[in-house]
């Protein structure tokens, strides 16, 4: 889980660090998932990117519309599906955004679908 976090984050940071060379705004970044993606758009939003690149605007994302996203892994964790996750309860704590919550004013859409 903690590398496909660490991936999620460096994607992003790569995107904002050459969105002028494709011709897209850096400044109008925002991001969308379902079901693991919602977890990870929300993990996302809560990054501190100054902490993960020196040159990335702590506001680097604009907003979020997270779907039926699984905010904390410990159930994930506690089911069949860790034993290809290989998750520890630690490892699921950090990477649950439902502990880790995005920067205050980011506009933010949570959706459940059934």
């Amino acid at each position: 889980m903690d590398e496909i976090v660490q991936q999620s984050r460096a994607a992003l940071a790569w995107i904002w660090r050459h969105a002028l060379d494709h011709q897209c705004n850096p400044n109008r970044i925002h991001v969308c998932g379902h079901s693991a993606g919602g977890h990870l758009t929300a993990v996302l939003a809560a990054t501190n990117w100054l902490t993960f690149g020196q040159d990335l605007p702590q506001n680097l994302i604009k907003g979020i519309c997270a779907i039926s996203g699984i905010f904390d892994l410990e159930p994930i964790r506690l089911c069949y599906l860790n034993a290809v996750l290989g998750m520890n309860a630690t490892v699921s704590k950090r990477n649950s955004p439902i502990y880790d919550l995005p920067q205050k004013g980011m506009p933010l859409i949570l959706a459940a679908g059934n």
